[in-house]
């Protein structure tokens, strides 16, 4: 629902029909077509949007990372040859046919025959087909789950703690993408997210150097909050003066505080986490006089630029209800994707998202999602320049 959700963002139409295993460009290059309620321009496609199994978001989570499958595709009763059907069916990867004029091109099945019923069966319905007898070594060598199950990836864990927090299906798989480029690389990495055991306290966060304080200040950690601290946190940077240019943090009994990579927050920020609630911070930094009122949900993603006086809050704190006693005001998640820049003065409201690389003007009021890559100003906040970059 994320992955649909975000192409209707991104192309502004309602999706009609979705192909998930298209194969007008040959089954061995099989992909995901979108149509929606108007034609679209996509990658050279001006109706619909299409892409194999090697681009597409949803397929390289599926297929290449695994991060997403049943539970019973890791723990499968029915592997080798301990079947208990009359027949089998599969697709035959790495297999060609044979006979003159055959087309590998769209596709071609491969039926075991497990039984004598399964073989009268198959006997019965061979005018339909084309059929050639082949290995069952030849089968299994392109079927590589035929006897063992599919391995859960090992971000498959970090995949759903990112979509619970709100991060967009496309910025989660192309972090994942970018962890295992490192990997493949040589180049040491962390795992996504460090969990301080519980019963480290804010005193041994810091003399590990992992929170770090300039200047005094007013923070209150509860006992029974949760601190996860996967990199650092720097507060009261470039602080001046005295106690009341110091940062004031309040995370509260069941709470989280979580801290993903190296994350400054500059002097002067009012930062409250309410009970329950969850604030994740990737890398950047929050300028000075900035404030974050977190109820619910609110994430800030990697390498995000935030300007002096922003204001970001997931409630309006009171109560508004309907004539039958509803409440029509309820919080809503914040999220803010990686690399963002929110200049001087922004208002980010409940229910926002603001896509991967998009930029807010200053004196903005943000009160509906921005998509990614957008130049986005104004009370409220619209967009006015589409695929953008900064630096």
């Amino acid at each position: 629902s994320k992955y649909l959700w975000e192409l209707e963002d991104y192309f502004k139409g309602k999706i009609t029909r979705v192909w998930f295993k298209n194969k007008e460009h040959s089954w061995n290059n099989f992909s995901t077509r979108v149509d929606f309620d108007k034609k679209i321009s996509f990658e050279g496609n001006d109706e619909y949007y299409i892409r194999n199994r090697y681009t597409d978001n949803f397929y390289k989570g599926f297929l290449k990372y695994h991060l997403f499958s049943r539970s019973s595709c890791y723990d499968c009763n029915f592997k080798g040859h301990n079947r208990t059907a009359d027949l089998t069916l599969a697709d035959a990867w790495g297999i060609t046919l044979r006979f003159n004029g055959a087309d590998n091109k769209h596709g071609i099945s491969t039926a075991i025959v497990n039984s004598d019923k399964g073989k009268i069966l198959l006997d019965k319905t061979s005018e339909n087909f084309i059929m050639e007898e082949h290995t069952l070594a030849e089968v299994k060598k392109g079927n590589l789950n035929f006897d063992n199950c599919v391995k859960k990836g090992q971000y498959s864990e970090y995949f759903y703690e990112q979509l619970r927090a709100g991060k967009r299906f496309s910025s989660i798989i192309t972090n994942i993408t970018n962890l295992t480029a490192k990997e493949k690389s040589g180049v040491p990495i962390t795992t996504p997210t460090i969990i301080i055991p519980k019963n480290n306290s804010w005193d041994d966060l810091i003399a590990q150097k992992k929170i770090i304080i300039y200047g005094k200040n007013g923070i209150n950690i509860d006992p029974n909050a949760k601190l996860n601290i996967g990199g650092r946190l720097s507060i009261n940077v470039d602080v001046v003066g005295e106690a009341d240019n110091c940062c004031q943090i309040l995370v509260q009994k069941g709470a989280t505080l979580e801290v993903r990579g190296n994350f400054k927050l500059y002097f002067n920020n009012y930062i409250k986490v309410f009970p329950g609630a969850k604030l994740t911070l990737g890398s950047g930094y929050i300028n000075r006089n900035g404030s974050i009122t977190c109820s619910n949900s609110i994430s800030i993603g990697d390498g995000c630029v935030i300007a002096p006086y922003v204001k970001i809050l997931d409630s309006d704190f009171h109560t508004i209800m309907d004539e039958n006693g509803v409440r029509i005001n309820p919080p809503a998640p914040v999220v803010i994707e990686d690399h963002c820049w929110i200049g001087y003065d922004v208002t980010i409201m409940k229910g926002v998202t603001i896509g991967t690389g998009s930029v807010i003007g200053a004196g903005s009021v943000v009160n509906k999602s921005i998509p990614p890559h957008s130049l986005a100003v104004g009370v409220p906040a619209k967009v006015v320049k589409e695929n953008i970059t900064w630096k």
